[in-house]
């Protein structure tokens, strides 16, 4: 009797740890199911760098997807000029300041086939104060790619977000926010580049103008710097009236 209580008794803890594994066998099987899915939809992450694989994209076609690990951007639309196989885009955020701008956010963005890529369409989603946070209005952010500013509209602005539409025809260093601007004398706000520009330009024209023009010939568009190069002065011939003509032609004999 005692015999068969006993045998119940580990029937009972018997089945209970089936049960503990049975759910931790389906716990293991619905986070592998997710993992399959994530990569089938070509959308995951590694250490922070979010990687959109591509299978396989025939010429004249496009892919949409999201962008989840760079905050501003939303998701993106690419399309394509060629066929496409076994390929990758990379989002690989950059935390480093650029000075010529005021960032909400920065990233570069790569792919091994990007000469087969015509087009991409970025969304943007950025929470308004988070915008004035950075010193930034919803009207005057733009996206920049490797310093160029690409065609950004602000599309909508819903529940405290701001979205935006920006595309871009290459790959490179992508960057959200406003490109500062820099006072000058005269009172004119230009920026930087065009800064860099002008002086650039107008060291080239000194070089021009010294060469191109004959020695001792000044640049008359230009205000003289350095040495003054002085002239010969030559005297004018002085008006002499009749009587003193005379008078200087009688002189002449005596002396």
């Amino acid at each position: 009797m005692i015999g068969k209580l006993r045998k119940k008794e580990l029937s009972i803890k018997e089945r209970k740890i089936i049960k503990q594994k049975v759910k931790i066998m389906g716990l293991g099987a619905a986070v592998l199911a997710w993992l399959v899915l994530m990569v089938s939809l070509g959308q995951f992450s590694i250490l922070g760098n979010a990687v959109q694989t591509i299978s396989y994209a025939p010429a004249g076609s496009s892919l949409f997807f999201e962008i989840r690990n760079i905050d501003g951007l939303k998701d993106a639309t690419v399309y394509f000029k060629d066929t496409v196989k076994d390929s990758k885009i990379l989002f690989i955020p950059e935390n480093l300041a650029v000075s010529d701008f005021i960032v909400y956010n920065r990233a570069t963005v790569s792919s091994d086939e990007a000469g087969k890529i015509s087009q991409i369409i970025y969304t943007l989603k950025i929470r308004e104060s988070d915008l004035t946070q950075k010193g930034l209005k919803a009207e005057e952010v733009k996206v920049y790619l490797n310093d160029k500013e690409l065609k950004t509209s602000l599309t909508s602005r819903k529940e405290g977000f701001v979205y935006y539409s920006a595309t871009a025809t290459s790959f490179g260093d992508l960057i959200i926010g406003k490109r500062k601007v820099s006072s000058v004398a005269g009172g004119s706000v230009i920026q930087s580049s065009i800064v860099k520009e002008a002086y650039v330009s107008s060291k080239v024209r000194e070089e021009v103008v010294s060469t191109s023009l004959p020695a001792g010939v000044i640049d008359a568009t230009e205000p003289p710097t350095g040495k003054v190069i002085e002239q010969p002065v030559e005297e004018s011939p002085q008006k002499v009236g009749v009587f003193e003509a005379i008078k200087n032609f009688f002189s002449g004999w005596f002396n």
